[in-house]
């Protein structure tokens, strides 16, 4: 695993290998074992690597990384776990070793780039020159696990990297915030491919390639779909799986076997993240049984006893037999890790999961090189409640009169989330589990904002975002469109449970979850692999029908051979933290100084006046606003920072 960043250049520029330096300086983090840079003034190519040795950790394989035949330059962040059978092809020997940097350039060599890049299993971000054609191509996995930016300069100096820490330290790159991505950022808690928050800077999209030939004269060049999880998810479906559904187990059990023994493919020391779940509990279990020696698992848990996973991890632990490591994190080292975990990210980025993921892979990193996650396994499988919640919601709603509906949506915002708990205390025990105690006021407000919804997309877009299309609180109120304005991905499924379970696959999943993975991991120099997330499996798992494909069932039923059923009878906790007492008190200083700062008063992004009563709001405990708080805070403390 590693960071990779360049250019092409269009004008002059002083010093390129010095540009390059710091350029690879920025991304240490993610390639602490070594680093190398090319720079060529016939074409203005310049690449830079910085590389963490997982595979063939000898100096061959270290790059920028030449083809045998010479006509390939390439740099490369990932792991292709078929490089074996892509060795088969090339033959004996080779200058760079039989690493999978090797083996790639081979197959390009053999196959071409677009044939190769549809051949490999794993997770990659690369750019790679053909000096023959004279053109770079970048590419991204088709699940998106790796980064990759890419931009034009004003100059028109072309720009990639694996974060935007090293696109900013090119003496050419303009910083300009775009007030799109902010909006982006507003709603959904991240920037979803292709946006980012620069103007003129964009995410390459998952199974995508952009081709830049250097002689190109006109217009820049869209990206093309060479593997997009779209494409495998349509595959999956129009083959349906013809077998039973006791086939269906055998085939998914050997699958995921089979996929796990890939990822474990390494010269170095590997473990597993370990929450309890399902999904994670799943991938250590089948990594276990292919070790000699008990995997190396840990997790990490919080004194808050709601929020706290440790002991179900414990006893999954037990049952599988593993080596097994966990971290409590204190409520009082939160007001000053916390800040010093934001500065990790090269963008805003509001998953809360954020520090919690950081904080395990930081544990992880002191015994390992290489962790197995359990992440992909909620949007194949259906592990949210969404899947659930959403169609039951519109069903049950939807044929009231919509004048009727916003009148009960008005209701449930009468009285503030406190008010609500305290009116409804007397009827608890009648009520279900989930919706006792403080979590009432909350359910209560979240129905409430989805009564009056007018589509199941309305529906959907307001259970994932944190403010509407035109935040009250952002000075620039549209944002660009997004995977949810497509008509085309909507229409794919006639079943509800479906059609969301495919728009966390085409976004959630890459722009959030598998980004905050690999932002935690690769901070402190940890490679994270997901088993779970391969074409293959998403072709094989969207050939079933969809009732085979909810609350994880086929999952329990695999893993009920390695771990009791009652062991993981409990409710999906996910990987929260408590953010809302954490505003209130540990980090509350940090946030009133970010509140209260130049950037909310010179009123450039944010109308400060909205702003300061949801902060209020959340401080008297008149609601709980801390995910939206939370948003907001990471574009402060990220724009503080630049």
């Amino acid at each position: 695993m590693c960071g990779l960043a360049g250019f092409l250049l269009k004008n002059e520029l002083d010093a390129p290998e010095s540009v390059l330096e710091s350029m690879g300086e920025m991304l240490v983090h993610r390639g602490p074992d070594a680093k190398g840079l090319h720079f060529d003034g016939n074409t203005g190519l310049g690449m830079v690597h910085r590389r963490l040795s997982i595979i063939d950790p000898s100096p061959k394989g270290d790059q920028p990384m030449v083809s045998d035949s010479g006509r390939y330059r390439m740099v490369y962040n990932g792991e292709v776990y078929n490089f074996q059978s892509l060795n088969s092809e090339r033959g004996e020997g080779g200058a760079n070793g039989d690493g999978d940097s090797a083996m790639i350039l081979e197959a390009f060599d053999v196959h071409g780039i677009e044939a190769s890049l549809k051949k490999f299993r794993g997770m990659f971000a690369l750019a790679v020159f053909d000096r023959k054609d004279r053109s770079l191509t970048l590419a991204r996995d088709s699940m998106g696990i790796k980064p990759l930016y890419y931009g034009w300069t004003g100059s028109g100096t072309f720009l990639f990297g694996s974060e935007l820490k090293a696109l900013e330290a090119h003496s050419h790159f303009d910083a300009k915030v775009d007030a799109g991505g902010l909006n982006l950022l507003l709603r959904f808690g991240n920037i979803p491919q292709p946006h980012t928050i620069y103007s003129g800077v964009m995410k390459l999209s998952q199974g995508h390639l952009l081709r830049i030939p250097l002689d190109q004269k006109g217009g820049r060049p869209d990206p093309q779909d060479f593997r997009s999880p779209l494409n495998c998810a349509k595959k999956g479906w129009e083959n349906p799986f013809a077998g039973s559904r006791e086939d269906a187990i055998v085939e998914l059990r050997e699958a995921l076997r089979a996929s796990v023994k890939e990822h474990l493919v390494s010269d170095v020391s590997l473990g597993g993240f370990l929450s309890g779940g399902v999904d994670s509990s799943l991938i250590c279990a089948l990594a276990q049984d292919e070790q000699l020696r008990p995997l190396k698992t840990f997790t990490i848990g919080f004194d808050e006893k709601e929020f706290d996973e440790t002991g179900h991890a414990r006893k999954v632990a037990e049952h599988l037999g593993t080596e097994h490591q966990e971290f409590i994190l204190n409520s009082r080292e939160v007001g000053e890790r916390v800040p010093q975990l934001m500065a990790k990210l090269d963008e805003p980025f509001a998953d809360s999961s954020f520090i919690p993921t950081f904080m395990v892979s930081e544990l992880t990193r002191k015994e390992v090189k290489v962790s197995l996650s359990g992440d992909g396994g909620d949007e194949l499988f259906g592990g949210y409640e969404r899947y659930r919640w959403t169609p039951a919601i519109w069903k049950r709603f939807s044929s009231l009169p919509i004048f009727l509906r916003k009148g009960m949506a008005g209701v449930g915002t009468t009285f503030s989330q406190k008010t609500w708990g305290s009116l409804m205390r007397p009827f608890e025990p009648l009520l279900p589990e989930e919706f006792r105690g403080s979590k009432l006021g909350s359910r209560i407000h979240r129905l409430s904002r989805l009564l009056d919804a007018e589509s199941p997309r309305e529906l959907y877009h307001r259970l994932m975002t944190h403010f509407g299309r035109k935040a009250d609180i952002q000075k620039v109120r549209e944002g660009p469109v997004s995977l949810f304005d497509h008509d085309e991905v909507w229409g794919q499924r006639e079943d509800l449970g479906e059609k969301l379970m495919l728009m966390d696959l085409l976004g959630y999943l890459t722009d959030d979850i598998l980004t905050k993975v690999d932002r935690a991991s690769m901070a402190v120099g940890l490679e994270a692999r997901v088993p779970f997330i391969t074409p293959e499996l998403v072709e094989l798992v969207w050939s079933f029908p969809p009732e085979w494909r909810r609350n994880k069932e086929l999952l329990i039923e695999i893993l009920g051979d390695r771990v009791p059923k009652e062991v993981m009878n409990r409710p999906k906790m996910g990987f929260g933290v408590p953010l809302a007492s954490w505003l209130r008190g540990p980090l509350r200083e940090w946030a009133s100084d970010l509140m209260a700062s130049s950037l909310v008063k010179d009123g450039e992004w944010f109308e400060a006046s909205a702003l300061e009563k949801i902060w209020l709001d959340h401080l008297s405990e008149k609601s709980d606003r801390s995910q939206e708080i939370w948003v907001v805070l990471s574009f402060l403390d990220w724009k503080s920072r630049h």
